[in-house]
């Protein structure tokens, strides 16, 4: 707070975090500029085929990938994914797969032992712990969609990667989601901890490959107009352009 009230400008990357600055009293409403955190296409040039278009029909019943990814705490809500996926129809869980990868920051005995009493866990990849970056980049590229039924969240990087990768995602219905996706157009939006909920979306996007296209390239225009560096990189420069003509001294009169 008291750190906030040296600055003559604040960045926030959604209108919910300048919100949460609000109201909490650190700055004045006026100080806080938002600029989204552009789509992290870094990955794009790393991994296998990376030269070929993210764009490509990737949503077949044949061989779906649900794709859980980065850092696992609690909040984030896998255990709501494993049972959203035994709640799968038995048709799409069966030609399905639910990759979990990152490095676990809680206990993981009890969300291994969920996976195994619900009998799904011949059909979840885990990929505990570090990951090369070419690794990542494979993960996104081959994932039909990615699944972030967290709990709480500001703003993610695993979304932006999703994004760059332009893999439809199925999220928690949470501001800093809302803000960056739209329900229907680049994935679906469903209520935080709603099992059955987020067990339809999922099939939604696996059974429809049509739709999941429709996704992608919603998702494409997403990447390179709003969501893209050169606009993230436009909008700093006005905001630097700002702070620094409304400290620029003013000319002695004469």
């Amino acid at each position: 707070g008291p750190l906030f009230q040296t600055c003559g400008a604040l960045w926030a990357h959604t209108e919910y975090s300048k919100s949460r600055i609000n109201a909490k009293g650190w700055s004045a409403a006026d100080a806080v500029t938002v600029i989204p955190q552009g789509a992290l296409d870094y990955y794009r040039a790393l991994g296998h085929d990376s030269a070929g278009s993210t764009t490509e029909p990737r949503s077949s019943v044949a061989g779906s990938t649900i794709l859980f990814f980065g850092n696992i705490k609690p909040y984030k809500g896998l255990d709501i994914l494993l049972r959203a996926f035994h709640a799968l129809p038995p048709a799409t869980r069966k030609s399905s797969r639910l990759v979990v990868a990152g490095r676990p920051h809680c206990d993981m005995g009890e969300v291994r032992k969920l996976s195994q009493d619900l009998g799904i866990d011949s059909q979840v990849t885990w990929k505990l712990g570090f990951l090369e970056e070419p690794e990542v980049a494979d993960l996104f590229r081959s994932a039909t969609v990615v699944a972030l039924p967290y709990r709480e969240i500001d703003q993610s990087g695993v979304l932006m990667t999703a994004v760059a990768f332009e893999t439809p995602v199925v999220a928690s219905r949470l501001e800093g989601f809302q803000e960056t996706i739209t329900d229907g157009v680049h994935g679906f939006l469903v209520p935080p901890g709603e099992v059955s909920s987020l067990a339809t979306a999922l099939d939604r996007v696996l059974t429809d490959p049509e739709q999941a296209g429709r996704m992608r390239q919603a998702l494409a225009v997403l990447r390179t107009g709003k969501l893209s560096w050169d606009h993230c990189a436009k909008e700093s420069v006005k905001l630097y352009s700002r702070l620094i003509h409304s400290r620029r001294p003013r000319s002695p009169s004469s």
